[in-house]
C-alpha cells in the first residue's frame, strides 16, 4: 500500500505536463488565437482608434471571456488538447504501480490544474500583447467601451458595441471583471476535466468526452437564445455579463450561485474519482490507449 506522497504526485504531474506541452496538438491554440484576435481584439482596437482614444489593457481579455461564440470555442479547443486525459497506456500502468493509486489520481488532478492555468495564461497574454503601446493600465473602463454608442449613436447594437456590454462596465470595475472572468472560466474547464477523469475510472472514457462536448454545445445553444435553462449548464455560469442587467444592481443570477454550481460539481467529481481509484484494478480494467 503506497502512502500519500506529495513528491510523487508532483513528479508524476510534471512528467505528464511536459509531454502535454510538446504535443503537436498545441498548434491548435495558435489557430484559435488568430481567430480570437480577428473576431474580438482587432475590432475593439479599431473602435478605439476611430474614437482617438486608448483601450484598457484588460478589455480585450474581458471581451474574449464574455463572447458567446468564443466561450464555446475555448472549452472545445481545450477538450481537443486534453482528449487523451488521463493518459492510460502501458507507461501509465508502470507509473501507477510505482506511485500508487491515490497518488496517481491526485497527480492527474494537479495536472489538469496546470494545463488549465497554462491554457488561460496563453489566452490572456495573447489578448494583451497586441495592445501594447495602444492601451493604458488602470481600474477604469476606456471611453471606447463606455462611450462608443454615445459618439456613434447610429451604431448602437452593432457587433463592436456589444463586445463589452453595459452589463459589464455599469456593474463591475475592470479589475473585478478580469479576475472573475479568469477564475470562472478556469472552474468551467476544471469541471470538464473532472468529467473526463471520472469517466476514465468508470471505463467510459469515450462517453465522458461526448458528455463534456455535449455540455459545452448545449450550454452554448441555450446561452444564444438566453433561455432560463442555460443556468443548468456551466457556460452561462462562467460568463459574467449574463449575471447582470444593463442598469439595475440586482443580479439576474447571483455570482454565489455560479461559484457554488461550478465548485460543487468539480469537487464532487474529484471526490468520486479519489474513492473510485482506491479499489481500482487498473491492470485488468483500464482501457489502454493505442
Amino acid at each position: 500500500m503506497h502512502k500519500l506522497s506529495f513528491r510523487k504526485v508532483l513528479l508524476s504531474a510534471r512528467t505528464e505536463y511536459v509531454r502535454w506541452l510538446v504535443d503537436p496538438r498545441m498548434i491548435i491554440i495558435v489557430v484559435m488565437l488568430v481567430f480570437v484576435y480577428s473576431f474580438a481584439i482587432s475590432p475593439l482596437q479599431a473602435a478605439a482608434e476611430e474614437m482617438g482614444v486608448k483601450i484598457n489593457a484588460l478589455e480585450p481579455f474581458i471581451a474574449v471571456a464574455n463572447s458567446g461564440l468564443i466561450m464555446m470555442i475555448v472549452p472545445l479547443v481545450f477538450l481537443t488538447l486534453v482528449s487523451d486525459f488521463p493518459k492510460t497506456d502501458n507507461n501509465t500502468f508502470l507509473s501507477i504501480s510505482r506511485t500508487g493509486r491515490i497518488n496517481w489520481v491526485l497527480s492527474q488532478i494537479l495536472l489538469m490544474v496546470m494545463m488549465i492555468i497554462t491554457y488561460l495564461a496563453l489566452i490572456f497574454v495573447m489578448s494583451v500583447l497586441p495592445c501594447i503601446g495602444k492601451c493604458f493600465w488602470g481600474n477604469e473602463w476606456s471611453d471606447a467601451a463606455t462611450k462608443y454608442t454615445t459618439v456613434f449613436p447610429d451604431r448602437a447594437g452593432d457587433f463592436v458595441s456589444e463586445l463589452l456590454p453595459e452589463n459589464l462596465y455599469n456593474q463591475l470595475t475592470i479589475f473585478h471583471a478580469a479576475a472573475e472572468s479568469y477564475l470562472l472560466i478556469a472552474l468551467y474547464l476544471f469541471l470538464l476535466g473532472m468529467i473526463l477523469l471520472t469517466a476514465c475510472l468508470f471505463k467510459i472514457k469515450v462517453i465522458g468526452m461526448v458528455i463534456a462536448g455535449g455540455i459545452v454545445s448545449i450550454g452554448a445553444g441555450l446561452c444564444s437564445v438566453y433561455s432560463e435553462a442555460m443556468w443548468l449548464f456551466p457556460m452561462a455560469n462562467s460568463i459574467i455579463w449574463v449575471h447582470y442587467t444593463r442598469y439595475f444592481s440586482i443580479p439576474v443570477k447571483t455570482m454565489v450561485f455560479s461559484y457554488a454550481y461550478l465548485c460543487i460539481g468539480a469537487v464532487g467529481l474529484m471526490i468520486v474519482s479519489v474513492l473510485k481509484v482506491r479499489n481500482y484494478s487498473y491492470d485488468t480494467t483500464l482501457t489502454i490507449d493505442n
